[in-house]
């Protein structure tokens, strides 16, 4: 019999993480494999064991002794999960509910195909269940940019097909064990700690030779932006600053990473205009942090050190 290890990460969020377990509780059974769910507190105020412990005996806990961010958060997961010798791995956000086939679909796909390293479900908002999160993902390699498809519109046929991605999800992403066994692929990279980590690690994974996948059938539904939105809105908007920071930063490292050389001239015509356009809407919006923080990314993006962090020890 498999086994699968479910991670999800924890930063003062035990009102989502709750609900998370209680969907995960409901999951049906299969007579081909066992799950265990891992959970990881990354520093919250208030540890979040002493709140679920209870309800929830069966999860194993750890705690961070301090923010390891979104990547070493899981990374602490996936080294107890590899260590303990689980088949698969799955990352899934804490402020997701799931469907309870939602395993199923996606085990037995990789089961029946070895030669995919990671999956990941089809992602409908929380809010509002009938409208897509995440219908699939695309990369323009020509700029360096990354799509997702069906966002904020209701599944249709295009994406409620079985298909090949370039790059997948880390909302909820489950990885076969045995594409560790490489060990220069290494777990997340922390030096991302949050946003195109995904990215990074699906472009390594697809370097190696493993191919990933979208399972229309496995239905996850997402909170979305609980751990990096305020929830009333302020002079600087909804997303904290430090998330544009992280965004636009990640997607510098990435294209540092994994673009060729000959795509750099369309690359740099395309940031330039996408930044510009973004500077000039922080400014008329009146959004001075969020406008310093675009700079120091850019900045950053292109001159600090990434390389990877995160490898087994």
């Amino acid at each position: 019999m498999k086994r699968i290890a479910i991670i999800l990460v924890d930063w003062n969020g035990v009102e989502v993480t709750r609900e998370c377990l209680r969907s995960l509780n409901r999951l049906n059974p299969s007579a081909d494999y066992v799950h265990k769910v891992i959970l990881v507190d990354n520093a919250s105020n208030d540890p979040i064991k002493k709140h679920l412990e209870i309800d929830f005996p069966d999860v194993i806990y750890f705690r961070n002794e301090q923010n390891l961010g979104f990547t070493g958060g899981n990374n602490t997961g996936m080294e107890f999960a590899l260590n303990e010798g689980y088949d698969y791995i799955l990352l899934l956000n804490n402020d997701t509910t799931v469907d309870p086939d939602f395993l199923k679909h996606l085990f037995y796909f990789m089961e029946s195909h070895p030669e995919v390293g990671a999956t990941q479900p089809r992602i409908f908002f929380e809010h509002d269940k009938s409208l897509l999160w995440n219908g699939g993902n695309g990369f323009l390699d020509c700029f360096g940019h990354t799509m997702v498809y069906g966002y904020n519109q209701k599944s249709k046929p295009r994406y409620e097909n079985v298909k090949e991605q370039p790059w997948l999800t880390a909302c909820a992403i489950m990885i076969n064990s045995t594409v560790f066994v490489e060990e220069q692929m290494g777990f997340l990279n922390e030096n991302f700690f949050t946003n195109y980590e995904d990215v990074d690690f699906s472009f390594r994974l697809k370097a190696l030779g493993y191919k990933l996948f979208y399972i229309p059938t496995s239905i996850v539904y997402h909170m979305a932006g609980y751990s990096t939105n305020a929830r009333k809105k302020n002079k600087e908007g909804f997303t904290h600053p430090f998330m544009v920071y992280m965004n636009t930063r990640n997607r510098l490292f990435v294209i540092r990473g994994f673009s060729p050389w000959y795509w750099m001239p369309t690359i740099f015509i395309f940031h330039f205009f996408y930044f510009s356009l973004l500077l000039g809407y922080f400014l008329i919006r009146n959004r001075p942090q969020k406008f310093k923080k675009i700079l120091e990314a850019i900045r950053d993006g292109i001159f600090m050190d990434f390389k990877m962090k995160g490898l087994r020890s």
